[in-house]
């Protein structure tokens, strides 16, 4: 789609979410490869069956988005808004399982023992807290984007670096993708020391 055409579609629908004028955008099956939509006000589209692979979604509002079947493949989806986002039959589905790749991890029954720094660089929330559980607001299965939605962690310390604190997820919510893995959910143990 072109960019002067795209960028009219936007505006309009902004009009129409804002102000019930204007016309609620419709790119269902649109082929957006590569768009540059960061920061994009994409709330209530339909984005059902578009090809979003390789998008920049920084920062974009897709609050009530349909992306039911929706390809987001090496997406950038970095602090975009999914709140009550339709999501079924993407690589956000919730129903979606993840691969389970445990092998490189210590493992504890059904549970496995990671790494990750404190922080949370990309959450934006506080530093993780010894004895708390965090779950991933959204998470990925998609089979060949790295840095995709999740909570990151790692199963060795090796490339970590900061204050370096160690994690317990269930091994049947791990997923990895290149030379990363993420999970649905983990329990900060607390600081490895």
């Amino acid at each position: 789609m072109k960019y002067d055409k795209l960028k009219t579609i936007l505006a309009d629908h902004a009009e129409w979410w804002f102000t019930g004028l204007g016309q609620r955008i419709d790119l269902s099956g649109a082929n957006l490869r590569g768009a540059y939509l960061s920061g994009a006000d994409l709330s209530g589209a339909d984005l059902s069956g578009a090809t979003l692979s390789g998008a920049y979604l920084i920062r974009a509002d897709l609050t009530r988005a349909n992306l039911s079947g929706a390809d987001l493949t090496r997406a950038d989806l970095t602090r975009a808004n999914l709140s009550r986002a339709y999501l079924s039959g993407s690589c956000l589905d919730p129903s979606n399982t993840p691969n389970g790749a445990t092998t490189e991890f210590e493992q504890d029954g059904e549970f496995v023992t990671g790494y990750r720094t404190r922080t949370q660089p990309t959450i934006g929330g506080p530093d993780y807290q010894d004895g708390q559980t965090y779950h991933a607001p959204w998470f990925s299965t998609c089979p060949t984007t790295e840095c995709h939605p999740g909570l990151y962690l790692c199963p060795t310390t090796n490339n970590l670096y900061e204050d370096i604190i160690k994690v317990r997820a269930r091994a049947t919510d791990i997923h990895k993708v290149g030379s990363k893995w993420r999970c649905k959910e983990f329990t900060v143990i607390g600081s490895n020391t």
